[in-house]
C-alpha cells in the first residue's frame, strides 16, 4: 500500500507527545502501511528518549536548508502550522516535496479576535501589552499578518484543519481583508485519539454525578479559570448530589480560590493536580460531564477523549466543541464566555442527565469509528490523492 512516503514536521516535540495528534498521525499512517517518520528540532529532552517511530531531530538551521529536505526520501511533508515558519515552508517547497499544512487551530487568524479580553494583553507588562494591541487592533498591522498567513497558505499544496467552523473562519477572515483562496484547498479532518481511549468500555452504570474539568488552570485567561470556578460554585450550591473533579496544573491557584467557599461546597470540589493519563481515563469513565469553559481551544483533545468515555460536553461556543457536541446533541454550549451563560449551560446539561436524555454508550460509539488513528490516517491519504 506504500504509495506515499511521509514525514510529519512539528517544531517542538517532547517525550510522550506521541499521545497527541502529531504522534498518533505518524503511528496511524505506519499502521496502514504508509512509511512515516517525524521531523523536529533537536532538544535535550529527546537525548535519552526513544519515540515509538522513526524520528529525525535536527537544528533549526538545517530545517531552513533546502538540501536537507531534498535528501529525505519522503515525497510529502505534513507540517504543523506556525506563522513564524514561513522560511521553512519555502525550503520544503523548493525541495520539490508536497507540503500539507496541518492546523490545530480555530481559524481566527488576526481578525476577528473574539475570545480574548483586554486583560489578556497586559499579563506580561505594559510594553508587551502595547505591542499586542498594535498588532491586533490597528488595521494596517492586522492586515499585514493576514497577508503573511495568506502567503503561507499559497505556498502549501493544501491545508488540513480540524473543524468545519475553523475552515469557515479562515475563509471569512481572508475575505474580510479582500483576499480569497479556493475553499477546496482546505480539508477538514479531526485529530486522532489513542487506542486505549477508543477501546474503553462505557456503560450507564459506571456514570456518577461528577463534573470533571481538565486544563492548565494557571493560564487563567485562556482557560477562563475564575469563571470556571465561579460557575461550579453556583452549580454545586444548587445541586447537593453533584461533585467536581479538577485535574491539571495550577493546583495552588485553585486551592486559593476555593479556600473561603462554604464547607459544603468546598468538600465536593476535588483538586487533583497533574496525574498520569491512565488515571484520567478512570475519572472520565466515572464522570457524566466534561466542563470546558475556555476562551480558546484548538481541536480539544480532552473533549474528544471525554466523548469517547461517554461524557457529555459543557463548554463555550468554540469551533471544535460544536463538532464534538454534534451541535448540541451530545453536550451543551453557552452563548458566550460570561459566567451567567456558562453556568446556565451547566445547569441545562445536568437536567438532560436527570431526564436520561443521554446514553453514554451511544455517545462513545458514535465517535469510536471517527477518531481512530487508522481511520484518520486513511482520511489523510484520501486527501493526498486529490492533490
Amino acid at each position: 500500500m506504500a504509495k506515499h512516503k511521509i514525514a510529519v514536521f512539528i517544531k517542538s516535540y517532547y517525550p510522550y507527545q506521541e499521545l497527541k495528534s502529531s504522534g498518533q498521525i505518524v503511528m496511524g499512517l505506519n499502521e496502514i502501511g504508509i512509511p512515516t517518520k517525524l521531523v523536529t528540532i533537536k532538544n535535550s529532552q529527546l537525548n535519552d528518549y526513544k519515540p515509538p517511530f522513526n524520528t529525525i531531530a535536527v537544528s533549526n538551521a538545517r530545517l531552513l536548508n533546502t538540501g536537507f529536505w531534498k535528501n529525505l526520501h519522503e515525497d510529502t511533508i505534513i507540517a504543523y502550522f506556525d506563522i513564524g515558519d514561513q522560511k521553512i515552508y519555502k525550503a520544503i517547497k523548493k525541495s520539490k516535496k508536497k507540503l500539507v499544512l496541518k492546523m490545530d487551530h480555530d481559524g481566527k487568524i488576526i481578525y476577528p479576535a473574539y475570545n480574548y479580553t483586554q486583560q489578556k494583553f497586559w499579563n506580561k507588562g505594559i510594553l508587551v501589552g502595547i505591542l499586542r494591541i498594535i498588532k491586533w487592533y490597528i488595521p494596517c498591522f492586522r492586515q499585514y499578518f493576514s497577508y503573511k498567513f495568506l502567503r503561507i497558505i499559497q505556498t502549501t499544496d493544501c491545508v488540513i484543519i480540524e473543524s468545519n467552523q475553523a475552515k469557515s473562519n479562515i475563509l471569512s477572515t481572508l475575505k474580510f481583508w479582500g483576499e480569497e483562496i479556493e475553499s477546496k484547498k482546505i480539508f477538514v479532518c479531526a485529530n486522532p485519539v489513542t487506542p486505549d481511549i477508543i477501546q474503553m468500555k462505557v456503560d450507564r452504570k459506571s456514570k456518577k454525578n461528577i463534573v470533571i474539568a481538565i486544563g492548565r488552570w494557571e493560564d487563567y485567561q485562556s482557560k477562563n479559570t475564575f469563571v470556571m470556578i465561579g460557575a461550579l460554585k453556583k452549580f454545586l450550591a444548587e445541586h447537593k448530589e453533584w461533585k467536581a473533579i479538577l485535574i491539571g496544573s495550577g493546583k495552588n491557584l485553585l486551592s486559593k480560590i476555593i479556600k473561603n467557599y462554604p464547607e459544603d461546597i468546598r468538600k465536593r470540589i476535588f483538586i487533583v493536580g497533574i496525574i498520569r493519563h491512565e488515571k484520567i481515563k478512570v475519572f472520565l469513565k466515572r464522570s457524566k460531564i466534561l466542563f470546558i469553559p475556555s476562551r480558546h481551544e484548538s481541536f480539544g483533545l480532552v473533549a474528544a477523549e471525554a466523548a469517547l468515555a461517554g461524557c457529555s460536553i459543557v463548554g463555550t461556543p468554540l469551533e471544535s466543541l460544536w463538532d464534538l457536541t454534534r451541535k448540541g446533541t451530545t453536550g451543551t454550549l453557552s452563548k458566550n464566555f460570561k459566567l451567567k451563560e456558562i453556568q446556565k449551560a451547566l445547569e441545562d446539561d445536568a437536567k438532560k442527565w436527570q431526564k436520561s436524555y443521554y446514553n453514554p454508550y451511544n455517545i462513545s460509539s458514535y465517535w469510536k469509528g471517527k477518531l481512530n488513528r487508522k481511520v484518520i490516517a486513511k482520511r489523510i491519504i484520501k486527501i493526498l490523492e486529490k492533490l
